[in-house]
């Protein structure tokens, strides 16, 4: 029986960029922030040696690859898909920011409503609301809910067997600060912690083909919490806006791979 044993090592992260680093420092070298590098320790297993790791990286010639556009999807409602470029491709990766008890929930729930009524499989992922507790915000906003499965989990090993073993068109994370890997010594909603999971969940969105929308919360300081670094590694970055005493919100485009940043959205929360 080979017993195999965990190595654990210490990395510093940037707050701000998300930037790691072997040692601390002052400044980080890669924002030129000074005074926010924090130390995790991070768990990796040790390689087994009878175990083998096969890299089979598709390539191909340019001339080869097919030019067929791709087709999106359209939710139907109308303030969503303008400021989301128009529609939801298939392996897009949404950042959708927003001050806690804005209404994300309100908004990406209603949104896959919206395209489960046009025969996509949704997969909801709810890390800081119950089933019971999403169900009765469902109830309220009329949501059915058909073609959505909801999942109450945190552990992203499980997150990614689930994805592995089913086929699902969009997958939503509500919210990315509550996902954490058994690889990282530290809580949920760390630089590290964040970074990691995300990184995972758009690289298997990438190579699976679904639609990824992750949730993430905004800080004081008007920044998705964790790392900056988020906002590079997905293809388009939305922010919900207004004030919670008020019934209107906008929802806006900080970026988008695959459409204009020119657009907003406005919504009432009746």
């Amino acid at each position: 029986m080979n017993i195999t044993r965990k190595k654990v090592k210490t990395a510093f992260f940037c707050t701000k960029c998300g930037a790691e680093h072997t040692r601390w420092q002052g400044q980080c070298r890669e924002c030129g922030e000074w005074n926010t590098l924090v130390e995790e320790r991070i768990v990796t297993p040790a390689k087994s040696t009878s175990s083998k790791i096969a890299a089979a990286a598709q390539k191909a010639r340019l001339a080869e690859i097919s030019g067929e556009s791709l087709v999106g999807l359209k939710s139907g409602i109308e303030e969503f898909d303008r400021v989301l470029g128009g529609y939801l491709l298939a392996g897009m990766t949404v950042l959708l920011g927003g001050d806690p008890g804005i209404g994300k929930s309100t908004l990406v729930l209603q949104a896959a409503e919206a395209y489960s009524r046009i025969g996509v499989d949704v997969l909801y992922l709810t890390g800081e609301e119950s089933p019971a507790q999403l169900k009765q915000l469902a109830n309220r906003l009329g949501v059915t809910g058909e073609r959505i499965t909801v999942v109450n989990t945190t552990a992203l090993e499980e997150i990614i067997a689930l994805l592995n073993d089913s086929s699902y068109g969009i997958v939503i994370v509500d919210s990315i600060q509550t996902v954490a890997t058994s690889a990282f010594d530290s809580p949920p909603g760390t630089v590290g912690q964040v970074r990691e999971s995300a990184q995972q969940l758009i690289s298997l969105s990438k190579s699976s083909g679904f639609a990824l929308l992750l949730v993430g919360h905004v800080t004081k300081e008007g920044m998705v919490a964790g790392p900056k670094v988020l906002e590079h590694m997905v293809d388009t970055v939305l922010y919900f806006d207004g004030d919670s005493q008020h019934l209107y919100r906008i929802l806006r485009a900080v970026k988008n791979r695959f459409g204009s940043v020119a657009e907003i959205g406005l919504f009432e929360m009746a």
